[in-house]
């Protein structure tokens, strides 16, 4: 493998999330992305109940026996919808041109902060080590305590406080020249993905090393208790994984749990919890072919095949790209089409259209993307694997 396909490889290798199966096609667009991207590079308020296998029972001498307590029921999986309303509309996205993006130090996988004027990216291809932000042209290196073997930046809110992986599945935070470690609810979990605001509020999604990484959960580090996350509300039964926070502390992520007994086959819920930790399902569209949820921003939370809006309860479904990311006004950024070869493109009010891109580097990622839309890094190559870095400014 040459340095460049590596380098590419490393530099989108975000969190992957596990698929939707509310049909078979979802398995076959995943198996179809992963054979893609190496053909254009070359060939996780209420905690899960735990009901007591024993009955407190009052014993007063003479006095009546109290009997248990009538369990909740269980949670149920709710339908598909086949109507629905559709969200707002979204302004035009404008002219876009790109250049190649000046990362100097930015060897690995990078971030971009909502503004789209820092960039916090690995120093190593690797994702080890030193951090590097760039901000209006100027870069500092970040190193942080012990080296941090296998860190890498996870995010960056617009005061520049970077969201960073340890290296040990533990998470840090670098705000104002100070690491702070985040912990984990029991101490004893790891990280398997996360999410920043603009508040410093961590999203994320937690696995228990005691049971191999079959527990996981969602959790939050909110500011007013900032020493100990609180796990979020999971049905009895089911997985949980957050994938980000917005500014309001709404976090999105998406229950799991496996189907028919086999693990091949699982059940994905699409949900957000609020700021009280309170869970809502999302609804989903009957036609929906995959609901992996990707991103929020704002009010809009994405999956792979849908759009919601949490303000207006608006449902779009998302076809001819593999949506990656949204902007605060429900445009849509990802890969076109939803399938080989990719290109960068976008969706806006349901009409795609590619990224303008260098002839000689026709194939490409989606990156990253500011809140307004108008700042995207993505990273572009060939079939021989040449690879550039390209910033797109649209308006």
């Amino acid at each position: 493998m040459s340095d460049e396909v590596a380098l590419l490889r490393r530099a989108f290798d975000i969190d992957e999330l596990p698929p939707s199966t509310l049909d078979a096609r979802a398995a076959v667009r995943a198996g179809r992305r992963r054979a893609r991207v190496r053909a254009a590079v070359l060939a996780g308020a209420t905690v899960v109940t735990v009901l007591a296998t024993t009955v407190l029972v009052a014993q007063v001498t003479g006095g009546p026996r109290r009997e248990p307590a009538t369990p909740p029921a269980p949670w149920v999986r709710p339908s598909a919808v086949t109507s629905y309303a559709p969200g707002p509309a979204s302004p035009p996205l404008g002219t876009c041109t790109y250049t190649d993006a000046q990362l100097p130090g930015v060897n690995g996988i990078f971030v971009l902060d909502p503004t789209g004027r820092i960039v916090v990216g690995s120093a190593s291809e690797q994702g080890g080590g030193d951090l590097v932000r760039i901000e209006n042209g100027r870069s500092e290196r970040i190193s942080p305590p012990g080296g941090a073997s296998g860190s890498g930046p996870i995010a960056v809110n617009r005061a520049g406080d970077v969201l960073f992986r340890t290296g040990q599945g533990r998470l840090g935070l670098y705000r104002g020249g100070t690491f702070t470690t985040v912990p984990t609810p029991d101490g004893e979990r790891l990280v398997s993905m996360a999410g920043l605001n603009n508040h410093g509020e961590v999203a994320m999604t937690l696995n228990s090393i005691e049971r191999g990484g079959a527990d996981v959960r969602a959790a939050v580090w909110r500011r007013d208790h900032p020493a100990r996350p609180a796990l979020l509300a999971t049905p009895d039964g089911w997985s949980s994984s957050a994938i980000g926070i917005n500014d309001d502390g709404t976090v999105a992520g998406y229950l799991q749990r496996p189907m028919n007994g086999s693990d091949a086959t699982v059940a994905t819920v699409p949900v957000v919890w609020d700021g009280a930790g309170t869970m809502r399902a999302l609804p989903v569209p009957a036609e929906a072919s995959d609901i992996t949820t990707t991103d929020i921003t704002g009010d809009w939370v994405l999956a792979r095949g849908v759009r919601w809006n949490l303000r207006t309860g608006g449902v779009d479904v998302i076809e001819g790209i593999l949506a990656e990311r949204v902007d605060e006004h429900g445009r849509v950024f990802g890969e076109v089409p939803n399938m080989a070869p990719p290109h960068p493109g976008t969706w806006v009010n349901g009409t795609v259209a590619l990224l303008p891109i260098d002839p000689e580097v026709p194939l490409g990622m989606m990156g990253v993307v500011s809140d307004d839309g108008s700042r995207i890094i993505g990273t572009a190559t060939n079939e021989t694997g040449g690879l550039r870095r390209l910033l797109w400014t649209c308006g």
